[in-house]
């Protein structure tokens, strides 16, 4: 029956001893995609605008899951080493067109 409803998608590894171990091939990638673009039909942002969403929505997600030391806070020197990255970054992206 899953294999009916996944197709190629779905794969079976069988283990001595053990119920057999389910996995799907390149089912993360379609599940992204499927995401991707039903927000690119969903709203009217161009596709440098959904790229830059993206990212940021990831970034966001990324410093959620940090582990932060509240003894240890940055110098104003690595703040501002992060924020040249980005604003150079960013002028590259819009130097271009993205």
């Amino acid at each position: 029956m899953l294999k009916e409803h996944y197709g190629d998608c779905i794969y079976f590894t069988p283990r001595a001893g053990s119920d057999d171990v389910i996995g799907f091939k390149n089912y993360c990638e379609r599940i992204v995609r499927k995401k991707f673009d039903d927000d690119r039909n969903a709203c009217g942002a161009s596709e440098a605008e959904r790229v830059v969403q993206q990212a940021a929505a990831l970034i966001l997600t990324d410093i959620r899951e940090q582990q932060y030391d509240r003894e240890f806070y940055p110098t104003a020197d690595e703040v501002a080493e992060v924020l040249g990255i980005f604003c150079h970054l960013y002028y590259i992206c819009s130097w271009n067109g993205w």
